[in-house]
């Protein structure tokens, strides 16, 4: 995929109707015009109780930067946010979001530092 592609897809799931779509982008953080990162997003929206109104939506972003420019990442990070609508009025109730990032400190290609964040909202505090 090149930068800015989507990709629909809406496979059938136990849980209900779902539609997934991944956003794709090159990070030239240094300007040179050759990619030094790439970010993943991959939005899906689940509609549990088949009435036609998102349920759950879930955004997952993976960002990849190769810092030294050596084609290693040196640093990686996954966010995961689900937003819940659990009284089916299509406003989202409740969120809860979760991020690991992992960084290569000395340029050797293994993460040497880790961190997870994680964040709950509930409806009052949207």
């Amino acid at each position: 995929m090149t930068e800015g592609d989507t990709d629909i897809s809406e496979p059938g799931d136990e849980l209900g109707t779902e539609v997934t779509a991944t956003e794709t982008e090159l990070i030239d953080i240094d300007g040179d015009g050759v990619p030094d990162g790439i970010v993943v997003t991959e939005t899906t929206l689940t509609d549990i109780d088949g009435d036609g109104i998102t349920d759950i939506v879930e955004v997952v972003t993976t960002t990849m930067i190769d810092v030294d420019g050596d084609g290693v990442p040196d640093i990686v990070s996954v966010t995961d946010t689900v937003g819940m609508d659990f009284d089916g009025d299509g406003t989202i109730d409740a969120i809860e979001s979760i991020e690991v990032t992992g960084i290569d400190l000395d340029g050797d290609g293994t993460l040497d530092e880790i961190s997870i964040t994680e964040v709950t909202s509930t409806p009052d505090d949207l």
